[in-house]
């Protein structure tokens, strides 16, 4: 069975720099897979690639079995494929509620013109798209009567789970999480975790996530791609990668991997 998601030598330049690098990536549907490495490695250039923010300079980007490579942003959810960002991007002054119908827009079969007149086929489907968003609301696990308040005075871990509820409101088949447990406490985090796996096993969505907290990685992947200055350096099971000397460089630096080796040799 083909991936779902496919990357073939994927490269992006920002004049002289290569901020992606040939990068090959494949995703099967129903699964969990982690993209991973330092600071400034390229994660979020992939996923911006991906989610048609930036053309790959060179390669393909297939999804669910079509060319989606130059497509724009709306095209490729509309597709059924959805993310959220590193950094939270809600309608702050809007309600929880209306941010979670924002997303559902992209399923509604409103026109324009109905929209404009208030017609009887408008207002059904505004009811349809804002019961879709309270029950998201339930079901990424956020207090009842939440909807009404203004998304800006939330905590920052709920403030990502609107994001999260937001994105699945486009009925998505595959969801991508930029660093979605980032600025999250320790019960929060295992909170997300726990989210992270319903997606899948409750709504069948295939997930990729960027991460840098390595314990969310090694305990929710199934797969792990390591990024390193643009390049891919390493993929596999979470136990294949911990124990990969390429990734334990780029993490820790060539000469403090050197020194876990000889100590691990030297017991």
């Amino acid at each position: 069975m083909a991936p779902l998601l496919d990357l073939q030598g994927v490269t992006k330049r920002f004049g002289g720099l290569i901020a992606v690098n040939n990068v090959n990536l494949a995703v099967d549907k129903g699964t969990i897979t982690s993209v991973i490495g330092p600071n400034g490695a390229g994660k979020t250039t992939i996923f911006n690639t991906i989610t048609g923010i930036y053309k790959p300079d060179e390669g393909d980007v297939h999804f669910d079995g079509q060319t989606i490579a130059g497509k724009r942003p709306d095209q490729i959810t509309a597709l059924g494929m959805c993310r959220t960002f590193q950094n939270i991007r809600l309608f702050h002054n809007m309600t929880v509620l209306e941010n979670v119908m924002v997303g559902g827009h992209t399923q509604s079969k409103s026109t324009v013109l109905g929209a404009v007149l208030r017609t009887r086929s408008f207002k059904n489907s505004e009811e349809e798209t804002r019961q879709e968003a309270s029950r998201l609301l339930r079901f990424v696990g956020l207090p009842a009567g939440l909807g009404d308040q203004i998304a800006k005075n939330l905590p920052y871990g709920q403030q990502r789970r609107i994001e999260i509820a937001r994105a699945l409101a486009s009925k998505p088949k595959l969801i991508l999480l930029d660093e979605p447990t980032a600025g999250m406490n320790p019960q929060e985090t295992e909170s997300a975790i726990r989210l992270f796996r319903k997606l899948r096993d409750d709504l069948g969505i295939t997930v990729v996530l960027i991460e840098h907290d390595m314990k969310v990685v090694m305990g929710i992947s199934e797969y792990i791609s390591v990024i390193d200055y643009g390049q891919k350096i390493a993929e596999g099971t979470p136990d294949q990668v911990r124990k990969n000397q390429r990734v334990i460089e780029a993490y820790l630096g060539r000469s403090a991997a050197a020194e876990i080796a000889a100590h691990e040799g030297a017991n």
